[in-house]
């Protein structure tokens, strides 16, 4: 016999403002050769398998024990196995149900707001991805159960909680199945032996390729597993390391501009002055005043 919570919820106009608001929450645990979907929603959220569904809204289901299948116009079938995460989107044709012979239990949420908006338009996720692998993960169990906290109680601001908390469980979601895609300790000890000595090598001469080359791999693998596990390749990496030291300086000592593109490594000073204003918004000379309370007992 299922047991299981839903509750669905309503929202106001300054909610939706927010950003971001939560319309459903629940779980189910469907035993083996338990009918699904189970009849006990509004006619909105059901569906028949042999007809699935298009919804107003986004979902994302946990899938933490047993097995099944999801299908979308978009990807045709996809097995779902345990420690799945099924994501649905708006107006996109769906089905998706727990095998007969295993059944499965769901944790889900459902949300909408112009946040997740931006970030499908981003691609950070995507109708021709809707199955993200996580694994079983503690984390994750312990947001959805803040989140159902959350709807049974109902409290003041309620809404403003929820979205917190979707939006803490959507960016772990993102960042488990990232780690599990880059892969292995090899790969982890590679990537933190390369920003120990981009760290260490700010003032020196070795570029990227040779950092590479201590890593033990060829600088193509590496940018492309560098880029897939920081999210930026490495180039970007270190230029973001020399301008964090580089505001260090322009806040703590008294070189001048040109001393300080010269002591980290950039080409010239014309070339440092225009990255940092394009990195930073304004100029070293207006960050170091700033930083200093338009301080001037400094070279310019």
């Amino acid at each position: 016999m299922n047991q299981g919570f839903v509750k669905y919820l309503t929202h106001s106009e300054n909610d939706l403002e927010w950003g971001l608001v939560c319309t459903v929450a629940g779980y189910s645990n469907i035993i083996k050769g338990e009918v699904y979907p189970l009849l006990d929603h509004p006619l909105y959220y059901m569906f028949k398998w042999e007809k699935g569904r298009a919804i107003l809204e986004y979902q994302l289901i946990y899938i933490y024990r047993g097995e099944g299948v999801f299908e979308s116009h978009e990807t045709g079938i996809i097995q779902v196995n345990q420690g799945s995460v099924i994501m649905l989107f708006p107006g996109i044709w769906h089905r998706y149900r727990p095998l007969v012979e295993t059944g499965w239990n769901e944790q889900y949420v459902g949300f909408k707001g112009k946040i997740v908006d931006q970030w499908v338009k981003k691609n950070f996720f995507a109708p021709t991805k809707p199955i993200i692998q996580i694994g079983i993960n503690h984390d994750i169990e312990s947001i959805f159960e803040m989140i159902f906290s959350a709807v049974k109680e109902e409290k003041s601001g309620f809404q403003q909680a929820l979205s917190g908390l979707i939006m803490a469980l959507l960016t772990n979601v993102s960042a488990i199945s990232k780690n599990r895609n880059v892969g292995s300790s090899v790969i982890d000890s590679m990537i933190i032996k390369s920003k120990s000595l981009m760290l260490k090598n700010l003032k020196g001469d070795k570029n990227i390729t040779k950092i590479a080359n201590e890593t033990g791999v060829g600088y193509s693998l590496f940018r492309k597993t560098f880029k897939e596990y920081t999210g930026i390749s490495p180039l970007q990496y270190m230029l973001q390391l020399r301008l964090h030291e580089a505001k260090k300086l322009l806040s703590t000592s008294n070189l001048m501009i040109k001393e300080i593109a010269n002591e980290l490594g950039f080409e010239s000073p014309f070339y440092f002055s225009r990255i940092f204003k394009q990195k930073c918004g304004i100029t070293a000379e207006e960050y170091r005043r700033r930083s200093r309370g338009n301080d001037r007992s400094y070279k310019e």
